[in-house]
């Protein structure tokens, strides 16, 4: 980096903090389903045995979200990064819309599928655009305000239908998402456009621009010059992902999400109330309060998770914070199975290995793989693998809220979070001996390394620059 470098943090995390409003749409989404999930069952007429279609709503937003993540490669090359979260914040407001108007199943089911389109196409962009737009000094944090927006949506969601006293008003609560959703499509119309796509469509004076308006720097040529050496690389799509070189990556991408998932996070998430009320607290107030608390830790978590990004790399964040993840799903399995003396007050054993799961969850598990995906994938297969990577996150969505209940009557909550703890430990083996380190590595170096022939490991090595 050159001395006359001044990176404008303050104008760069707050393009990131407005571009992830969509996160916090998709968090405050997922806990107004879970807080209000029983009385929006009662509008659409389930009952307590249904447990296939009071799934499949639960589960709508991630079906949406596969669709949306397909999509969104499409629509990153060919409307542009900032054009299409501006499209998502349209399918947000006219989904909400949607759900708050609905009588029947089937009109409510559809607003979720919108919304889910939405957050699936946002979730590939925002990590791109993000990425692209953040200097690397700063780039970990920048892309963990997705993360942070997030679990910021559970706790205003949750806290709203707590402070409200239970899920009756939540036609309302989806006319709160809709104003979310405006402020993200009007934020957005000011907000700059991604160099990298400016550079891919001719425009180098407005990349210029750009980059000394985000990254304050005087001297930018070298910058541009950077950007074109990648684009000599040549294009690619899907099909490209498949190949000797980008295959390392598609599944490097894929089983980051894999493994997110894999740890159970959507079974505690978009059935919270379920959850804690299995745990032991009173249905309503009380169910309604500890998820309001798993909202206050999963904010909470977000502060040291973006400090130790930066500090101690992507790659150990992730594996420290997955193994204390899986120490209190192990907790939280045991409390089921008799592994606690008599007179332990399970209640409190459960609610405190819930709380600390979403802790070390969030700190790595959560906020990693949204940074990784950011950074892993050269420009010209960006789009389709950073989808791909999203496609696997809404796959495992589905998989595990849709199979929850089930789950639950079938064999026991015990033996569920005992099976996350023990996907976990594989996955993170696999992280273990593949995974690259990316901290403080521009995109432009790591894909440098890429094309030298690195293997997937050393792709975070440094490169020599003239």
């Amino acid at each position: 980096m050159s001395d006359n470098t001044t990176i404008n943090k303050t104008y760069v995390f707050a393009v990131a903090g407005l571009a992830s409003i969509a996160g916090l749409l998709l968090g405050f989404d997922i806990g107004l389903t879970s807080s209000a999930l029983g009385h929006m069952a009662a509008v659409y007429g389930l009952g307590a045995s249904d447990h296939g279609l009071t799934g499949l709503l639960v589960s709508g937003i991630f079906w949406g979200g596969l669709a949306g993540a397909v999509l969104a490669s499409f629509m990153a090359t060919r409307f542009g990064r900032r054009e299409s979260i501006i499209l998502c914040a349209m399918l947000f407001g006219l989904g909400s819309l949607c759900v708050a108007l609905s009588s029947t199943y089937a009109f409510g089911f559809g607003g979720k599928m919108l919304v889910g389109v939405a957050v699936g196409i946002s979730a590939v962009i925002v990590p791109m655009y993000v990425s692209e737009i953040s200097p690397p000094e700063i780039r970990g944090t920048a892309l963990f305000f997705f993360q942070a927006a997030i679990s910021f949506g559970f706790l205003l969601s949750f806290g709203t239908f707590w402070l409200l006293g239970g899920g009756e008003l939540w036609r309302w609560v989806c006319g709160a998402e809709f104003a979310l959703a405006a402020v993200l499509g009007l934020g957005m119309l000011k907000a700059p456009n991604s160099p990298r796509m400016l550079v891919l469509g001719g425009n180098d004076q407005e990349a210029r621009n750009v980059l000394r308006l985000t990254l304050g720097r005087q001297d930018v040529e070298r910058e541009i010059r950077s950007i074109h050496e990648t684009l000599g690389h040549g294009s690619g799509g899907w099909a490209s992902l498949l190949s000797r070189r980008y295959l390392p990556l598609a599944l490097a991408g894929a089983g980051l999400f894999f493994m997110q998932q894999a740890a159970g996070v959507a079974a505690v998430t978009c059935y919270a109330t379920q959850v804690f009320e299995a745990a032991g607290f009173e249905a309503g107030g009380g169910a309604l309060f500890a998820a309001t608390l798993l909202g206050v830790m999963n904010v909470a978590s977000v502060i040291p998770g973006s400090v130790l990004v930066e500090r101690l790399g992507r790659r150990k964040l992730l594996l420290w914070g997955s193994a204390l993840s899986v120490l209190c799903l192990c907790a939280l399995g045991g409390s089921y199975m008799g592994a606690f003396p008599p007179g332990v007050d399970l209640r409190w054993v459960r609610l405190a290995s819930i709380l600390s799961y979403v802790l070390f969850f969030t700190c790595s598990l959560g906020g990693v793989p949204w940074v990784m995906l950011g950074e892993l994938f050269p420009l010209k297969v960006r789009g389709p693998g950073m989808a791909l990577g999203s496609c696997m996150n809404w796959g495992m969505n589905l998989l595990v809220s849709g199979t929850y209940l089930a789950l639950r009557h079938a064999v026991g909550l015990g033996p569920i979070y005992l099976l996350y703890a023990c996907m976990t430990v594989g996955c993170m083996a696999a992280a273990f001996i593949f995974l690259p380190e990316t901290k403080d590595r521009p995109l432009e170096d790591i894909e440098a390394n890429l094309f030298a022939g690195k293997p997937l490991r050393r792709l975070g090595d440094p490169v020599e620059r003239r």
